[in-house]
């Protein structure tokens, strides 16, 4: 557990059991009576914003960090977070890099600077796991329980427009890439990402913050995504209807011709 491994050692770890049907339990319960630092908190299945949710409210420490089932601490993680904080103890949203884990490899992700644009956190894809967050914060805005896959997006978004929100240069939260995670096209990740963003682009303030040309490029995204998915599953009427639904949102896409070679492609390939 990447979370033992850690070279500080001043941390509590709530590990949310969210109904599982495996042995979770004995296997934590394990961790508890050897270590007082772990917590056991059982939930009746409620998905992975509720769980987070709940333990947040189960913590006891002033600065809460994710890590989800699939994902990994390098060592000295917390300890560099520890060092910033307390050179920079002021309440804030933090965010990092991060480095992904792909068949025994290991490879480092690139960055966009942080440019405090209202949309940041819908262009670039930050997991939970590269976030540090001050629990005031987290007291006006958490998880909405409601939307799926793009949760940690919303939420985001609500804290680096409410908030400060500060970039740094650190690599050293694993993300374990594989066939069965959410968000594999294969399993359709865009289509919950759509009505997640939908639900948040209805939102009155975020209407005030974010652009309405920046709203469509995000939802565009989403169709073209769609699209990517039912060509993935051989099914060419879905994956036109997708395309053309996201070149009439945005047309000017510099991804345009993509999207219209995945059609020539498909049919290419099928009528060969």
């Amino acid at each position: 557990m990447s979370v033992l491994a850690q070279t500080f050692t001043d941390w509590e770890c709530i590990v949310v059991d969210d109904g599982s049907t495996d042995n979770t339990k004995e296997v934590i319960q394990n961790y508890c009576q050897k270590d007082q630092r772990f917590h056991y908190v059982y939930q009746e299945n409620a998905e992975r914003s509720a769980a987070r949710n709940n333990g947040i409210k189960h913590t006891k420490g002033e600065w809460i960090c994710f890590l989800d089932s699939d994902d990994l601490f390098e060592p000295q993680h917390l300890s560099d977070l520890a060092a910033f904080i307390q050179e920079n103890p002021s309440p804030r949203f933090i965010f990092y890099g991060s480095s992904t884990l792909h068949d025994g490899s290991l490879s480092k992700n690139t960055q966009e600077p942080y440019d405090a644009s209202p949309d940041y956190f819908i262009r670039n894809s930050v997991i939970p796991a590269r976030v540090c967050i001050h629990r005031t914060l987290l007291e006006k805005f958490q998880f909405d329980p409601d939307i799926v896959i793009v949760e940690d997006t919303v939420l985001w978004t609500y804290l680096h427009i409410n908030f400060p929100t500060q970039q740094l240069p650190l690599s050293s939260a694993i993300y374990r890439w594989h066939d069965d995670n959410s968000v594999n096209i294969a399993n359709n990740c865009f289509l919950p990402r759509w009505k997640g963003l939908k639900k948040l682009f209805n939102d009155p303030e975020i209407q005030r913050e974010i652009s309405k040309k920046d709203r469509k490029v995000a939802i565009s995204n989403c169709f073209y995504g769609i699209a990517k998915h039912h060509a993935h599953t051989y099914n060419f009427g879905k994956t036109c209807w997708w395309i053309f639904r996201s070149i009439l949102l945005d047309p000017r896409s510099p991804q345009t011709k993509a999207k219209i070679y995945l059609l020539y492609a498909f049919h290419r390939k099928h009528n060969l």
